[in-house]
């Protein structure tokens, strides 16, 4: 038997992938541009951000695989109001929505920590006019047990990929809130003639880290005035 890699069927493959991966994306401003930086997501719509490097395809369509499973090959459902669309992962047979996200961070942190999770389904929650949602969380590494030199307490053998569901129910009040504050930055990016003209202060601290602009050296970044950050 010989066995050779063969990187011309890797790049067959990453294409393939991001094939599928493309869509046509409804014209105007998302749910999800407006709980994140927002000058990224106006860079973004704008063709800034160079598409995402095989390596980071290949995270995404893991996450994107999993909402697959998870919703049981249940398509997204399109939503749209004051302006901004949005797309649910998965509805309920009781009507309920819910977000299904993917981490490799561990299921010890508090999921609370990610404020755009409860944001995001929050504003399509409004969108449905209900109160209540699920946030369905898979935590890839679990609790990275598999690192320990000692099992943590409670620590399940040989466990790795956790799943968790959390029930969110929000009051209208907040619910009204919420949306009031997806709307503002949503007018932000519809306003805005390029990403220079996005305040550089709409995002979370953290997300410097990981953005294209500012690695690039296009965007100065800093603290951001996000909560969480």
């Amino acid at each position: 038997m010989q066995v050779n890699e063969a990187p011309a069927q890797v790049a067959n493959a990453i294409d393939r992938i991001r094939a599928a991966m493309e869509h046509p994306r409804t014209p105007g401003v998302h749910v999800s541009d407006t709980v994140l930086c927002l000058r990224k997501a106006k860079a973004r719509g704008e063709g800034v951000i160079p598409p995402p490097s095989p390596s980071d395809l290949l995270v995404f369509s893991v996450g994107l695989a999993i909402q697959d499973y998870v919703t049981g090959h249940a398509p997204e459902t399109p939503l749209y109001k004051d302006g901004i669309s949005g797309n649910c992962d998965y509805v309920d047979e009781d009507g309920n929505p819910w977000e299904v996200k993917a981490t490799y961070a561990s299921a010890a942190r508090p999921v609370t920590d990610n404020k755009h999770y409860f944001d995001q389904l929050g504003a399509y929650t409004h969108m449905m006019g209900k109160t209540r949602g699920y946030l369905a969380v898979f935590y890839i590494n679990g609790y990275y047990d598999f690192q320990r030199k000692k099992p943590r307490e409670g620590a399940v053998p040989g466990e790795r990929a956790v799943l968790k569901v959390f029930e969110v129910v929000w009051s209208k009040e907040e619910l009204e809130d919420l949306w009031e504050g997806v709307m503002m930055r949503g007018e932000i990016l519809a306003s805005a003639r390029s990403w220079q003209e996005v305040p550089a202060h709409h995002h979370y601290t953290w997300e410097c880290s990981y953005c294209e602009l500012g690695k690039s050296g296009l965007c100065p970044g800093g603290k951001g005035s996000y909560d969480r950050s």
